[in-house]
């Protein structure tokens, strides 16, 4: 299965690295990293961290 993990590059809590290492979990797994954004990208740009979900749930097949 597919798996998106989104980072901030501002996040002081886990950091990115925390999202790098869930995505280098899975087989099909990969991080997107996002400008000026904290822990909580879809309360600190929720119209980029909508893009971003959108992107890659379109770029996958419907089963």
């Amino acid at each position: 299965c597919p798996v998106l993990a989104i980072t901030g590059d501002r996040d002081a809590v886990t950091g990115m690295r925390a999202g790098e290492l869930v995505a280098e979990s899975f087989p099909d797994g990969q991080v997107r990293p996002l400008p000026g954004v904290g822990h909580y990208p879809w309360v600190d740009d929720p119209d980029l961290f909508r893009q971003v979900v959108e992107d890659f749930l379109a770029a996958r097949p419907a089963p």
